[in-house]
C-alpha cells in the first residue's frame, strides 16, 4: 500500500481521493469487525472515525460547500495531533498498531493532495472555505469538533456509562486517562474534572 499510495500521489494527485475513499472504507470495515469481535466497539465512537467521515462527506456529498471543505482540514489537524499523542506509530507487522496508524494518516495525506492539485467541484469546496475570513474557518473546523465531542461525551460519559463499567469495556478515554497515565499527570485540583480535559 505504501508503494501504490506513494505512486498514485507522485503520478496524480488531483485524484488522489479515489485511492483515498476506497483505502479507508476497507481500513474502516476492518477496524469495525475487529472492534466489534474483541468487544472494543466503544472505540468506534472516537474522534479519528468522525474525522474521516467529514473528510468523506466533503469529498462524495458536498464537494462544493465551502464549511465543509473547512471542518475537513480542520480535523486533520487533530488526526496528526493525534498520532503523537495516542501514540499511533507506523508497525507493518502489527495489525493494530498499522490499522490505528491507518485511520489517521491518509486523510491528512488526501486533504493535502487535495490543496495542492484539486479538480472539478473539490476546486469550488476548496476556494470557498479559504476566501472566508480565518476566523470563520477556524470556527467551522471548531463547529465540527464540537459536534464530534456532545456525541461522545453522551454516550459515552452519560448513555452508556453504566454498561461500559459493568462490562468493563475499554474506551479512549480511558486509554488515555489510565492506562497513558494522564489522569495523574494532572494537578489533584482538576482531577475530578479529567473528562472536561480529555475533550478539550
Amino acid at each position: 500500500d505504501f508503494v501504490a499510495a506513494a505512486f498514485w500521489l507522485g503520478r496524480s494527485p488531483e485524484t488522489y481521493y479515489l485511492y483515498f475513499t476506497v483505502q479507508i472504507l476497507c481500513v474502516l470495515a476492518c477496524k469495525f469487525v475487529d472492534y466489534w469481535v474483541s468487544a472494543q466497539h466503544y472505540f468506534l465512537w472516537d474522534f479519528c472515525f468522525f474525522a474521516n467521515y467529514c473528510v468523506l462527506a466533503w469529498l462524495w456529498l458536498l464537494p462544493t460547500s465551502g464549511w465543509a471543505f473547512n471542518a475537513a482540514e480542520g480535523v486533520c489537524g487533530l488526526l496528526t495531533i493525534s498520532v503523537v499523542v495516542f501514540r499511533n506509530s507506523c508497525v507493518p507487522h502489527d495489525f493494530v498498531r498499522i490499522s490505528n496508524a491507518y485511520v489517521h494518516y491518509p486523510a491528512v495525506v488526501m486533504v493535502l493532495s487535495t490543496k495542492m492539485s484539486c479538480q472539478g467541484d473539490h476546486c469550488i469546496g476548496m476556494q470557498a472555505g479559504q476566501a472566508l475570513p480565518w476566523m470563520s474557518r477556524i470556527k467551522e473546523a471548531w463547529l465540527a469538533y464540537m459536534l464530534w465531542a456532545v456525541i461522545y461525551a453522551t454516550i459515552i460519559f452519560l448513555v452508556a456509562r453504566n454498561r461500559i463499567d459493568r462490562k468493563q469495556r475499554d474506551t479512549l478515554y480511558k486509554y488515555f486517562s489510565i492506562q497513558l497515565g494522564y489522569k495523574e499527570k494532572l494537578p489533584k485540583w482538576l482531577r475530578p474534572y479529567a473528562q472536561v480535559v480529555f475533550m478539550a
